[in-house]
């Protein structure tokens, strides 16, 4: 797990307990560990590996190091899932939109069963967010309005997130003495602000050396497609 992926859970904990209800204290723990984790030059996942105390770091007690070192190690989190189980994660998404924060979605869910962006949608177009308390007819086509743009955005990172999945890719590859030159292409190249796909072009001596380090790199989930010269993952 990179130090986007960990944060990223440590964020969805702090969300899924603000829509619970849990103690203010306890849900800033989670928001300020995250923070730690996102700032950090160093892969967490190398201090784990080192047996470095993660307690020195800002905002990191024993519990949460426990928990990182967890996530490190076996790439899921017991509490996360437990969690889970009392709150739909499909809740985060809508926490995700503008305007709809933890306490509105407590709402929407309680009220409503909203429990994704698709319940949202559909009870919205009918007029029943309007007529919630804290809600409004302004609010309510804000919320159509966002769920809209959210549509036509989503599968792109932000580019600081991207570097943290491309970086080490890179350096991966290039440890294959097969491999010539290897750039990074597309969006990500150009350096835009969001990044869908990432495109790596690479010149080897072994191309199929290469592709067969490519769809094995640790990281990957899926192989979509995997032949001599080209690959997806």
């Amino acid at each position: 797990m990179e130090n986007v992926d960990i944060a990223y859970v440590l964020d969805d904990v702090a969300t899924l307990l603000q829509i619970q209800g849990a103690n203010p204290f306890r849900i800033r723990a989670y928001e300020n560990a995250a923070r730690t984790v996102e700032e950090q030059s160093t892969p967490l996942k190398k201090l784990v590996a080192d047996g470095a105390d993660l307690t020195a770091l800002p905002s990191i007690g024993k519990d949460m190091a426990r928990y990182i070192t967890e996530l490190v190690e076996t790439g899921k989190l017991g509490m996360f899932e437990d969690l889970t189980r009392e709150v739909p994660y499909s809740l985060v998404e809508i926490t995700r939109l503008p305007g709809v924060g933890p306490k509105r979605v407590k709402k929407l869910w309680q009220e409503l069963n909203v429990t994704t962006v698709d319940d949202l949608e559909r009870v919205a177009k009918e007029g029943q967010v309007a007529g919630l308390g804290g809600f409004g007819v302004k609010t309510e086509q804000k919320i159509l309005s966002a769920i809209a743009r959210r549509r036509r955005i989503v599968g792109r990172f932000k580019l600081s997130e991207a570097d943290q999945y491309v970086e080490p890719l890179v350096e991966y590859l290039q440890e294959d003495e097969a491999v010539e030159r290897l750039e990074v292409a597309g969006s990500y190249r150009r350096r835009r602000e969001t990044v869908g796909d990432i495109d790596l072009l690479a010149i080897a001596t072994a191309p199929e050396r290469v592709m067969q380090r490519f769809v094995e790199y640790p990281d990957v989930q899926k192989v979509e497609l995997a032949g001599d010269t080209k690959g997806t993952v």
